[in-house]
């Protein structure tokens, strides 16, 4: 700093404020200890002076955002100071990662995780507590979600592949196994009691499920069906009586074979005509005697 002159029994100007790095001026001193503040104003020269410029160091603003619910927590440090570190925090289903850092750019972002970009474009980057402070920070905590695997147990049914899905997420429910005599009636918390698995309900921890069962009544035999008896054969329908006929007297029999035609018919015709005469002459005699 330059050197002024100034006349016995009169003011001096103020100069400029001097500028030091992580030091907040504090004004002129006569002593070396800075406790005696010279008064631009009303300080009246009276022989040579010597000045001295105070500094106090500059106060570190940081910002601290757990990230996890919880309100960020504010502190000041003297520039150049370590940080120290905070206690690691706890946050449902996450692991706690380290702690991030960026510039300040307006507010900090409540919650915000290690894995997005924050202020200004600014990526996140791990603070090292050996680091003194130069500037104002925000420190906030960084965070992994935690994968959580949920475990079929069959209970004699066929194999069922495990599922995994981060904190807060639901799986997927998967073909329902199978197995012989049985059938299926879903997922449960425990292997014969506990509650249904409900698929929309978000994980936050290892889950092992038990698959539960209906024995199934094997289907009754069919009822053979009675074979009709054979019909009963109807007795035969007896033929109708045939009425007797009246009986030919036989004809005198001859040592031939009657002839046929015409030659036939005339002798057949004459030994009528003699029976006819015989019967009537015997009925006439008959008369006679009466």
């Amino acid at each position: 700093m330059a050197s002024v002159s100034a006349d016995f029994d009169s003011t001096i100007t103020a100069p400029t404020a001097p500028t030091r790095t992580g030091h907040t001026f504090t004004g002129w001193f006569t002593d070396a200890a800075t406790t005696l503040l010279w008064d631009f104003d009303t300080a009246l020269i009276a022989g040579d002076l010597t000045l001295y410029a105070g500094w106090t160091l500059t106060p570190i603003t940081i910002t601290i955002s757990w990230a996890n619910g919880d309100a960020p927590e504010t502190l000041t440090l003297p520039y150049g100071s370590l940080l120290p570190r905070p206690a690691d925090p706890v946050k449902a289903g996450h692991t706690f990662t380290g702690w991030f850092s960026t510039t300040l750019v307006g507010t900090l972002p409540t919650g915000a995780p290690a894995s997005v970009r924050i202020g200004a474009g600014t990526l996140p980057t791990p603070w090292d507590f050996d680091t003194p402070l130069t500037g104002d920070i925000a420190l906030y905590a960084g965070w992994s979600t935690n994968s959580y695997t949920v475990s079929f147990d069959p209970r004699g049914g066929s194999p069922v592949a495990s599922a995994v899905a981060e904190f807060g997420r639901p799986i997927a429910a998967p073909n329902a196994p199978t197995r012989d005599g049985h059938s299926f009636a879903g997922w449960f918390t425990q292997g014969s009691a506990g509650t249904a698995w409900n698929f929309a309900t978000g994980l936050s921890r290892d889950v092992t499920l038990y698959a539960r069962w209906k024995t199934v009544e094997p289907a009754p035999a069919p009822t053979p069906t009675p074979t009709p008896p054979a019909p009963t054969p109807l007795p035969p329908t007896p033929a109708p009586p045939v009425p007797p006929r009246p009986e030919t007297p036989a004809a005198p029999e001859t040592s031939a074979l009657p002839a046929t035609g015409v030659n036939g018919v005339l002798p057949a015709l004459g030994a009528l005509a003699l029976l006819l005469a015989g019967v009537g002459a015997v009925a006439a005699r008959r008369s006679r005697r009466g």
